[in-house]
């Protein structure tokens, strides 16, 4: 007579902690395959509702009152590690450091406007690219979420973007599709409309602010629409005086009209 015995292995209990972090990993991964799948109204909806959460929940953070902060415009500048949207082989670096000029018009405690303009300066592709250089313009919404004492906060970045590079391809060592689009040997433009998606974090000390920040940006390339390039900023700011308040203060002290 044959006997049998069988094994049941013990179910494994995981525990309250991992499997709250488990559900977490799952949302943020589908999330991010959402926002890498939809198109521009996807992630304009998905940017506006969590700036908007996140600027409900440190609110009701407040427990003391806070000064007002100062409303008005804000120029400032700053350093950008960012790619160009430019066609290269696998494995080559298209990142380059840019230089970044913004102008900021805070018109509400928890929402601003944000032009920028970014340049970068010439720099090859060995051997397929030469003497490339990029401009980049874009204008974004930001929604505010301040800390207690009013200074630092963080904050989303939620925009359009256009780009214009240009360069000199010489069609040597070029595995990609280029040889489709381009003629070799000569200087060719491309430009590239898209989004901005990001989050940004700033702290003010007594007679500027510094910043700093992280965005995605999405474009179409031919049939596809995805994410084309993940650029870190890093900057100052300071607040500039409003026309109305320097042609006010000129008129009160030269009697111009």
């Amino acid at each position: 007579m044959a006997v049998y015995i069988e094994f049941r292995q013990k179910k494994r209990v995981e525990s309250i902690p991992y499997q709250i972090f488990s559900i977490i990993f799952k949302l943020h991964s589908r999330l991010i395959n959402f926002i890498a799948m939809r198109k521009y109204f996807s992630v304009f909806l998905c940017s506006v509702i969590i700036g908007v959460k996140a600027q409900i929940h440190v609110s009701s953070l407040q427990q003391t009152p806070v000064s007002t902060p100062k409303k008005g415009f804000y120029a400032g500048g700053g350093l950008v590690l960012s790619s160009v949207n430019i066609y290269r082989n696998y494995r080559q670096n298209p990142y380059r450091l840019s230089f970044n000029a913004r102008l900021c018009w805070d018109f509400s405690d928890n929402a601003r406007l944000t032009g920028e303009y970014t340049y970068t300066p010439k720099f090859d592709i060995d051997p397929t690219w030469k003497r490339v250089s990029s401009h980049t313009a874009d204008m974004n919404l930001n929604l505010l979420a301040r800390i207690k004492d009013q200074q630092a906060m963080f904050y989303t970045i939620t925009g359009l973007y256009y780009q214009m590079w240009k360069g000199f391809y010489t069609g040597l060592s070029d595995f990609s599709n280029s040889n489709d689009l381009f003629a070799p040997q000569q200087i060719q433009t491309s430009t590239a409309p898209g989004l901005n998606m990001g989050v940004g974090v700033e702290r003010a000390f007594r007679y500027f602010q510094v910043f700093g920040e992280f965005r995605y940006r999405f474009a179409g390339k031919g049939t596809n629409f995805g994410i084309t390039d993940a650029s870190w900023n890093s900057g100052m700011k300071i607040q500039v005086n409003s026309p109305k308040k320097i042609m006010s203060k000129l008129n009160g002290k030269y009697n111009w009209f």
